[in-house]
């Protein structure tokens, strides 16, 4: 059998516990600092990096990127950066580097027997025949960050469930409306921001979501954006 690692990582109250009691079966290892606490979870960290088989759950209040991207080089497991909820290129820059750096030095090995840290970057994508019809096709929405007074953050999807989230934080907070980050434009455009954020990050696969309607033009997307990368030489022909 092989290691199933689930980090579940959230700000307080988010219902992490309750995520993982219901999907954890019996002789999984659920590991939550908020009832073992800071020792035997150090202990249990350990553990689970070394683990080869087995399936384990990982709770922790890590609601930043950053240490999302710490706590998965801690145990040896692949990060995916989700640039399109709320975040940015810098930060995504910052999250791998760390990711990385911390993998190295922590780890030495994901415990899968590949023994390197696997990075990815989450992206949202729009390509069609003109950079104008590929801005209109891009959806209206804007994410909203939620930065709390003890340095924690997290993105939501509504003004009013960021309030709702400061409010049940119980400490000072500030709310910030976002532009959700969509490459957009002609295959050639939508290439060659990719690449620039590979050449930035290092990253070896991005995972494209391409969120518009209708269903054709979705398509058409994906195919133009394999089209850039065939003719880049990034995938096989």
């Amino acid at each position: 059998m092989a290691r199933v690692v689930y980090l579940v990582a959230g700000p307080p109250c988010a219902g992490k516990s309750t995520y993982v009691r219901h999907r954890a079966r019996p002789g999984d290892l659920v590991l939550d600092q908020d009832v073992i606490g800071a020792r035997a979870m150090a202990a249990g960290m350990r553990r689970v990096a070394a683990m080869t088989d087995g399936t384990a759950w990982v709770i922790r209040c890590a609601p930043g990127p950053t240490r999302r991207a710490e706590l998965a080089a801690e145990l040896g497991l692949p990060y995916v950066y989700s640039l399109f909820l709320g975040g940015d290129e810098r930060e995504a820059v910052e999250a791998v580097r760390v990711y990385k750096e911390r993998f190295r030095s922590s780890s030495g090995g994901d415990g899968s027997g590949n023994g390197r840290a696997e990075a990815i970057i989450a992206v949202a994508a729009v390509a069609a025949d003109t950079d104008e019809e590929a801005r209109a096709l891009v959806p209206p929405f804007r994410p909203v960050k939620v930065k709390l007074a003890n340095g924690q953050s997290v993105t939501v999807g509504s003004v009013e469930q960021a309030e709702a989230y400061g409010r049940q934080a119980g400490i000072p907070y500030t709310i910030e409306e976002k532009e959700m980050i969509v490459y957009a434009g002609e295959k050639e455009t939508v290439l060659g921001k990719l690449l620039e954020l590979q050449e930035a990050t290092g990253v070896e696969e991005f995972m494209i979501t391409t969120n518009i309607e209708p269903f054709d033009k979705r398509l058409r997307s994906f195919v133009l954006l394999q089209e850039a990368l065939k003719e880049a030489g990034q995938v096989a022909s």
